[in-house]
């Protein structure tokens, strides 16, 4: 799994998660926590798996990070 922050410095998420998409014969699911409440369509366009507004609570990305270990 990885978890990438939308807003990155240099390369967005966005442009992270596609460069990961494309690289990867066997890409791992991607999770993106991030403060843009509107731009969930972008995240799943740029190839991530799950969509998190932050904050989010510990115990249901624990469960998340969980249920995607055992897929």
């Amino acid at each position: 799994m990885a978890i990438l922050d939308i807003g990155l410095p240099d390369d967005d998420g966005y442009q992270l998660a596609r460069k990961l998409v494309a690289a990867l014969a066997r890409r791992p699911p991607l999770i993106a926590p991030t403060r843009y409440g509107n731009a969930e369509e972008k995240a799943r366009v740029a190839g991530f798996d799950h969509y998190l507004l932050k904050t989010v609570e510990p115990a249901f990305l624990a469960d998340l990070l969980n249920r995607q270990a055992r897929e």
